[in-house]
C-alpha cells in the first residue's frame, strides 16, 4: 500500500547550479520545501498551487520529464513495508538441500516423470494456483466430502473459509506445493515438480469426516496414482483398513506407495501410519535433531525434515482472503508450514522420484529403498538404532539422492 499526499522528491543531476534548480521548479509550477542534508541535489518540493495532491500531483510531476537536469521526480509518499521475515531463497529451500534434491542452491536431481502421478488426499487443493495448475491431472480431481452425484464432487478446491489453522480448508494446498510446485512463481519447486498431481479432498474444513468417504477416496486414488500422500491421522475403521490393503493391487499389482503422517502429539504412531501396508513418516528438524511433536514408535519407517525452529515454505491458497497467509503480499505462499504433514508430503515426493527412475519398482521395494538409503541421524545418546531402526527416527532421515540412485539400479521385478 502506498499513500501519496502533496510533496515530491526531485533529484537533480550532480553539479546543476542551485539557481538553475530553482528556475526549473518555477517553470514546472513547484516550490522548494527543503533540501536533503546528505544529498544536496535532492529536494523536497510542493506544487505552487494549493490543492495539488494525490493523483493530480502525479500528473503535475510529469512536467519534470522534459528537463535533462532532473534525474527523477517521485512522490514523497508513505508506504506499507512488510518486514522481511520470509526465508531467503537459499534458506527457504533448506529442506531440499537436506535430503539431497538440491546442492549448493541448485537442483541436482531430475524433476520426475509426468507419467508418475501423486494423489494428495487432504482438504482442498487450489488447483488454479499458478505453481500447481500445470501439474494437475485435468479431470481427475475429486471431492469425497461431496456426494458423487453432485456437481462439486469433481472440484477438489477449498470450499470453507476458516481462519483457524487446525480447522481450515488450506492444508492440502500446502502439502501439494511441497510435492510438486513447478516454480512458476517465487522459484518454489517441490520435490517432484515434473510429476503430476491428483488432488482428492476428503476433509471438509472443521466438519467431522465420514470414514466411508476416506475409504472411497483411497480406492479412487489407487486406480489413478502411483503414490498417495496422507498428511493426517484418524481413527481405525474397517473400510479404511480394507482400502489401504487394496492399494497393494494398484499399478498392475506392483502396489501404490502410501505415505502417512505419524502424527504430532508426541505419542505413538497414529493410524493410518501404523498400518502395516503404508510408509510411516516422522519428522526431524533442520539440524537432524528430534522435534518436540513427532510421534514415535516401531512402526516408523523414515523421517523427513520439517518445522521445529525453522519452518517450511510452500504454496498457499491464491484466492484473495483465503489461506494461512492472507496478510502477505499476494497471499499465495506460506512460510509457516511444518509438522509430520510437511514431512509426509516431502517423503511422498521422494517416492515419486524413485518411481520415475524405475517404473517397475514395487511399492514394498520402494519402502526398502527408502529404509536402506536413509541417513542415521542421532543428536542424543539415548537415540539408539537396533537392527538399523530407532523409535525416534525409524531407519533415519530420508535421502532422496541416494534413494533415486538405488531405485534406478534395481533389476526389474
Amino acid at each position: 500500500m502506498r499513500v501519496v499526499y502533496n510533496e515530491l522528491i526531485v533529484q537533480f543531476e550532480p553539479r546543476v547550479p542551485p539557481a538553475r534548480c530553482s528556475s526549473i521548479l518555477k517553470e514546472a509550477g513547484f516550490r522548494e520545501v527543503e533540501r536533503n542534508r546528505l544529498v544536496e541535489s535532492k529536494w523536497i518540493v510542493r506544487h505552487a498551487r494549493p490543492g495539488v495532491a494525490g493523483k493530480s500531483l502525479l500528473v503535475a510531476a510529469d512536467a519534470f520529464k522534459r528537463y535533462k537536469e532532473v534525474r527523477f521526480a517521485w512522490p514523497n509518499s508513505v508506504a506499507e513495508y512488510v518486514r522481511a521475515n520470509n526465508p531467503t531463497v537459499a534458506a527457504r529451500d533448506w529442506w531440499l538441500e537436506k535430503i539431497g534434491v538440491n546442492s549448493g542452491g541448485s537442483r541436482v536431481l531430475d524433476t520426475g516423470d509426468p507419467g508418475v502421478v501423486i494423489a494428495v488426499l487432504d482438504d482442498g487443493v487450489d488447483v488454479a494456483h499458478f505453481n500447481l495448475v500445470s501439474r494437475v491431472d485435468a479431470g481427475l480431481g475429486r471431492d469425497y466430502a461431496v456426494a458423487v452425484n453432485q456437481a462439486g464432487h469433481t472440484d477438489p478446491r477449498p470450499k470453507i473459509q476458516v481462519s483457524d489453522d487446525e480447522q481450515s480448508d488450506y492444508h492440502g494446498t500446502a502439502c501439494a506445493g511441497l510435492v510438486c510446485s513447478d516454480g512458476s512463481e517465487q522459484q518454489l519447486l517441490g520435490v517432484a515438480p515434473g510429476c503430476m498431481l491428483v488432488p482428492v479432498r476428503v476433509i471438509d474444513g472443521p466438519a467431522l469426516v465420514n470414514e466411508g468417504w476416506v475409504a472411497d477416496a483411497i480406492e479412487y486414488a489407487t486406480l489413478h496414482a502411483h503414490v498417495i500422500s496422507c498428511s493426517w491421522t484418524g481413527t481405525e475403521h474397517a473400510a479404511v483398513v480394507t482400502a489401504l490393503n487394496d492399494t497393494a493391487q494398484g499399478r498392475g499389482g506392483k502396489g501404490v506407495a502410501v505415505f502417512c503422517a505419524a502424527g504430532n502429539d508426541g505419542g505413538s504412531v497414529a493410524f493410518p501410519a501404523r498400518h502395516i501396508g503404508v510408509i510411516a513418516i516422522g519428522a526431524c528438524d533442520h539440524e537432524d535433531g528430534q522435534t518436540d511433536y513427532a510421534n514415535l514408535g516401531p512402526e516408523l519407517d523414515v523421517v523427513a525434515p520439517s518445522s521445529n525452529g525453522v519452518d517450511v515454505y510452500t504454496t498457499d491458497v491464491s484466492q484473495p482472503g483465503w489461506g494461512y497467509n492472507t496478510l502477505a503480499p499476494g497471499g499465495a505462499f506460506y512460510n509457516g508450514f511444518g509438522g509430520t504433514s510437511a514431512a509426509t508430503a516431502i517423503a511422498a515426493g521422494v517416492g515419486a522420484l524413485c518411481f520415475s527412475a524405475n517404473p517397475g519398482l514395487r511399492a514394498d521395494e520402494l519402502r526398502s529403498v527408502l529404509q536402506d538409503t536413509a541417513v542415521k541421524i542421532a543428536k542424543k545418546s539415548y537415540i539408539v538404532y537396533v537392527a538399523g531402526h530407532s523409535k525416534q527416527f525409524g531407519y533415519g532421515r530420508i535421502n532422496a539422492a541416494a534413494a533415486v540412485i538405488k531405485a534406478k539400479a534395481m533389476p526389474p521385478s
